[in-house]
Protein backbone atom coordinates (compact mmCIF):
# COMPACT_ATOMS: atom_id res chain seq x y z
CA UNK A 1 0.00 0.00 0.00
CA UNK A 2 2.99 2.46 1.05
CA UNK A 3 5.18 1.28 -2.11
CA UNK A 4 1.92 1.88 -4.52
CA UNK A 5 1.39 5.64 -3.18
CA UNK A 6 4.83 5.81 -2.71
CA UNK A 7 4.78 5.27 -6.83
CA UNK A 8 2.48 6.81 -7.36
CA UNK A 9 3.53 10.95 -6.02
CA UNK A 10 6.51 10.62 -7.56
CA UNK A 11 7.89 11.13 -11.27
CA UNK A 12 7.71 8.37 -14.18
CA UNK A 13 11.30 8.21 -13.71
CA UNK A 14 12.26 8.27 -10.08
CA UNK A 15 8.77 5.61 -9.85
CA UNK A 16 11.58 3.34 -12.49
CA UNK A 17 14.92 4.10 -10.38
CA UNK A 18 12.91 2.55 -7.41
CA UNK A 19 9.99 0.25 -8.25
CA UNK A 20 12.57 -2.72 -8.15
CA UNK A 21 13.49 -2.05 -4.25
CA UNK A 22 12.61 -4.60 -1.74
CA UNK A 23 10.23 -2.37 1.07
CA UNK A 24 8.90 1.56 1.28
CA UNK A 25 11.81 1.75 3.32
CA UNK A 26 14.28 1.13 1.35
CA UNK A 27 12.35 3.32 -1.10
CA UNK A 28 12.05 6.32 0.94
CA UNK A 29 15.92 5.81 2.09
CA UNK A 30 16.37 6.06 -1.61
CA UNK A 31 14.70 9.31 -2.10
CA UNK A 32 15.89 11.12 1.09
CA UNK A 33 19.46 10.27 0.41
CA UNK A 34 19.19 11.71 -3.03
CA UNK A 35 17.35 14.42 -2.70
CA UNK A 36 17.34 15.59 1.24
CA UNK A 37 19.25 18.81 1.78
CA UNK A 38 20.42 20.39 4.54
CA UNK A 39 19.30 23.30 6.99
CA UNK A 40 22.66 25.41 6.37
CA UNK A 41 21.60 26.73 3.04
CA UNK A 42 18.51 28.18 4.21
CA UNK A 43 19.65 29.44 7.48
CA UNK A 44 22.42 30.87 5.76
CA UNK A 45 20.15 32.87 3.16
CA UNK A 46 18.28 34.33 6.43
CA UNK A 47 20.65 35.16 8.24
CA UNK A 48 21.82 37.14 5.18
CA UNK A 49 18.43 38.73 4.60
CA UNK A 50 18.55 40.03 8.18
CA UNK A 51 21.55 41.86 8.00
CA UNK A 52 20.61 43.46 4.88
CA UNK A 53 17.32 44.20 6.06
CA UNK A 54 16.22 47.63 6.60
CA UNK A 55 13.11 50.03 6.89
CA UNK A 56 14.23 51.75 3.46
CA UNK A 57 10.70 52.94 1.90
CA UNK A 58 8.25 50.74 4.45
CA UNK A 59 6.35 51.81 7.05
CA UNK A 60 7.32 50.69 10.58
CA UNK A 61 4.41 47.83 11.11
CA UNK A 62 5.63 46.42 7.41
CA UNK A 63 9.16 46.18 7.97
CA UNK A 64 8.81 44.87 11.96
CA UNK A 65 6.65 42.42 9.55
CA UNK A 66 9.43 40.81 7.46
CA UNK A 67 11.69 41.13 10.40
CA UNK A 68 9.30 39.14 12.77
CA UNK A 69 8.90 36.38 9.70
CA UNK A 70 12.29 35.83 9.30
CA UNK A 71 13.17 35.56 12.92
CA UNK A 72 10.27 32.78 13.24
CA UNK A 73 11.56 30.63 10.40
CA UNK A 74 15.08 30.49 11.79
CA UNK A 75 13.41 29.08 15.27
CA UNK A 76 12.29 26.29 13.22
CA UNK A 77 15.38 25.74 11.96
CA UNK A 78 17.16 26.24 14.83
CA UNK A 79 14.92 25.60 17.99
CA UNK A 80 16.13 25.79 21.90
CA UNK A 81 16.98 23.04 23.54
CA UNK A 82 13.91 21.58 26.12
CA UNK A 83 15.09 22.24 29.46
CA UNK A 84 13.12 23.26 32.76
CA UNK A 85 16.17 24.67 34.25
CA UNK A 86 16.67 28.74 34.45
CA UNK A 87 19.16 28.86 31.62
CA UNK A 88 15.92 28.45 29.26
CA UNK A 89 15.15 32.06 30.63
CA UNK A 90 18.21 33.91 29.93
CA UNK A 91 18.78 32.61 26.25
CA UNK A 92 14.81 33.93 25.76
CA UNK A 93 16.23 36.99 27.31
CA UNK A 94 18.93 37.40 24.95
CA UNK A 95 17.33 35.87 21.91
CA UNK A 96 14.66 39.22 22.75
CA UNK A 97 17.80 41.38 23.32
CA UNK A 98 19.44 40.74 19.80
CA UNK A 99 15.81 41.45 18.25
CA UNK A 100 15.21 44.81 19.99
CA UNK A 101 18.80 45.77 18.93
CA UNK A 102 18.15 44.85 15.28
CA UNK A 103 14.97 46.28 14.64
CA UNK A 104 16.19 49.47 15.97
CA UNK A 105 19.58 49.16 13.85
CA UNK A 106 17.20 48.87 11.21
CA UNK A 107 14.91 52.19 11.60
CA UNK A 108 15.62 54.95 9.16
CA UNK A 109 17.24 57.65 10.60
CA UNK A 110 14.30 60.08 11.16
CA UNK A 111 13.69 57.70 14.46
CA UNK A 112 17.64 58.53 15.94
CA UNK A 113 16.60 60.59 18.54
CA UNK A 114 13.37 58.13 20.30
CA UNK A 115 16.28 55.14 19.05
CA UNK A 116 18.95 56.18 21.38
CA UNK A 117 16.16 57.01 24.25
CA UNK A 118 15.33 53.41 24.37
CA UNK A 119 18.84 52.22 23.62
CA UNK A 120 19.76 53.81 27.17
CA UNK A 121 16.77 51.74 29.02
CA UNK A 122 18.26 49.23 31.51
CA UNK A 123 16.86 46.40 31.22
CA UNK A 124 15.58 47.05 27.43
CA UNK A 125 11.64 46.43 26.85
CA UNK A 126 10.61 43.45 24.73
CA UNK A 127 10.38 43.64 21.12
CA UNK A 128 6.81 44.30 21.01
CA UNK A 129 6.95 46.97 23.27
CA UNK A 130 9.79 48.62 21.33
CA UNK A 131 7.68 47.98 18.50
CA UNK A 132 4.59 49.31 19.91
CA UNK A 133 6.44 52.95 21.10
CA UNK A 134 7.76 53.27 17.78
CA UNK A 135 4.69 52.79 16.12
CA UNK A 136 3.06 55.34 18.59
CA UNK A 137 6.11 57.70 17.52
CA UNK A 138 5.28 57.39 14.02
CA UNK A 139 1.77 57.92 14.32
CA UNK A 140 2.22 61.13 16.13
CA UNK A 141 4.57 62.78 13.38
CA UNK A 142 1.59 61.88 10.85
CA UNK A 143 -0.74 63.93 12.39
CA UNK A 144 1.72 66.56 13.18
CA UNK A 145 2.53 66.87 9.25
CA UNK A 146 -1.56 66.66 8.83
CA UNK A 147 -2.08 69.43 10.87
CA UNK A 148 0.82 71.17 9.67
CA UNK A 149 -0.65 70.74 6.10
CA UNK A 150 -4.11 71.91 6.80
CA UNK A 151 -3.03 75.11 8.69
CA UNK A 152 -0.85 75.67 5.16
CA UNK A 153 -4.33 74.85 3.13
CA UNK A 154 -5.77 77.45 5.46
CA UNK A 155 -3.27 79.97 4.92
CA UNK A 156 -2.97 79.93 1.08
CA UNK A 157 -6.94 79.90 0.99
CA UNK A 158 -6.63 82.97 2.80
CA UNK A 159 -4.11 84.74 1.33
CA UNK A 160 -5.55 83.61 -2.21
CA UNK A 161 -9.25 85.48 -1.06
CA UNK A 162 -7.32 88.80 -0.09
CA UNK A 163 -5.18 88.55 -2.79
CA UNK A 164 -8.56 88.19 -5.15
CA UNK A 165 -10.24 90.96 -3.55
CA UNK A 166 -7.27 93.65 -4.16
CA UNK A 167 -6.51 92.32 -7.37
CA UNK A 168 -10.23 93.32 -8.13
CA UNK A 169 -10.30 96.55 -6.63
CA UNK A 170 -6.74 97.29 -8.29
CA UNK A 171 -8.39 96.15 -12.10
CA UNK A 172 -11.26 98.77 -12.05
CA UNK A 173 -10.36 102.25 -13.30
CA UNK A 174 -9.85 105.07 -11.00
CA UNK A 175 -10.74 108.84 -12.23
CA UNK A 176 -8.24 111.06 -11.05
CA UNK A 177 -10.57 113.89 -10.74
CA UNK A 178 -13.73 112.76 -8.68
CA UNK A 179 -11.56 109.81 -7.14
CA UNK A 180 -14.14 107.54 -7.77
CA UNK A 181 -13.20 104.22 -8.86
CA UNK A 182 -15.39 102.73 -12.68
CA UNK A 183 -14.20 105.30 -14.87
CA UNK A 184 -10.95 107.15 -15.35
CA UNK A 185 -10.80 111.03 -15.89
CA UNK A 186 -11.68 110.76 -20.04
CA UNK A 187 -15.25 109.40 -19.27
CA UNK A 188 -15.75 111.36 -16.05
CA UNK A 189 -19.25 113.37 -16.01
CA UNK A 190 -18.51 115.52 -13.60
CA UNK A 191 -15.53 116.83 -16.80
CA UNK A 192 -17.45 116.09 -19.57
CA UNK A 193 -21.06 116.95 -18.41
CA UNK A 194 -23.41 114.20 -17.83
CA UNK A 195 -26.39 112.81 -20.67
CA UNK A 196 -29.18 114.37 -21.29
CA UNK A 197 -31.83 113.42 -18.94
CA UNK A 198 -29.94 111.96 -16.48
CA UNK A 199 -30.61 112.41 -13.15
CA UNK A 200 -27.57 112.31 -10.45
CA UNK A 201 -28.48 111.17 -7.18
CA UNK A 202 -27.12 111.72 -3.37
CA UNK A 203 -24.33 114.40 -2.78
CA UNK A 204 -24.05 114.86 -6.52
CA UNK A 205 -27.55 115.42 -6.85
CA UNK A 206 -26.81 118.29 -4.17
CA UNK A 207 -23.58 119.41 -6.11
CA UNK A 208 -25.25 119.93 -9.37
CA UNK A 209 -27.94 122.01 -7.69
CA UNK A 210 -25.44 123.89 -5.99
Amino acid sequence: MVILWILHYVSKDIAESIMYLDSAFDMWSDLYDRFHQGNNPRVFQIKQLLGNLVQGSNDVSGYFTRLKTLWEELKDFRPFPMCSCGAMKQLIDLQQHDYVLQFLMGLNKSFSRVRAQIIMLDPLPSINKVFSLIVQEERQRSLSSLNLFQLNVAAFGASSSNYNSYKGKKDKPYCTHCGMLGHTIEKCYKVHGYLPGYKPKGKFSNSMKG
